[in-house]
């Protein structure tokens, strides 16, 4: 006879789970884009530059984008998509725990770091445009600019880390549970 073991999976630490994974999606999109804003100019509807975390490009040519500010960003974006690849890890290790305290441990820990996702994304989401305007302002007959879809999937990574972090935390007493329908 074979000895087996029942794992119960509680609904809203598998979305956290889930939640974390498309946060690596998001934010991995969000890294590999080529723009993260748009410039366009008075005179020249074609003309336009696009700035990202790694290049500037104007037309076809592009150089690489040196600035401090940026470095910090991308770093900061980079930081965030490490450490949530290991909230993934720490969620799928607590999914399949079968010792309660190692599963909450497990929880409680990838609740923590992807707090610290949330914020280093922030951070980087936050410094970007600040910086960015200020940068622009040396551009004499700037037309507008907007932000691209690479940067507001960085803004999607950092919602979804925050509901995984939300739902890491949510406490659930294993003991006292009991399955009621609907």
């Amino acid at each position: 006879m074979v000895d087996s073991a029942v794992v119960k999976i509680r609904p809203i630490k598998l979305i956290a789970v889930i939640f974390s994974g498309i946060t690596v999606i998001l934010l991995i999109s969000s890294i590999a884009g080529k723009e993260w804003v748009e410039v366009k100019f008075h005179h020249d509807n074609r003309q336009s530059i696009t700035w990202g975390l790694w290049d500037i490009c104007e037309g076809d040519s592009c150089s690489s984008n040196t600035t401090d500010w940026v470095k910090v960003c991308a770093t900061f974006s980079i930081v965030s998509l490490l450490f949530s690849v290991v909230v993934v890890g720490c969620g799928i290790l607590g999914l399949c725990s079968l010792d309660i305290p190692r599963r909450k441990l497990l929880y409680v820990i990838a609740g923590g770091i992807v707090t610290l996702v949330a914020l280093s994304d922030l951070l980087s989401l936050i410094i970007f445009p600040i910086k960015f305007r200020e940068s622009i302002q040396t551009f004499i007959n700037v037309k507008r600019w907007d932000f691209d879809w690479t940067y507001g999937f960085g803004w999607g990574g950092f919602i979804f880390s925050v509901a995984a972090a939300v739902f890491f935390f949510l406490p659930i007493d294993d003991n006292h549970m009991e399955s009621k329908p609907f």
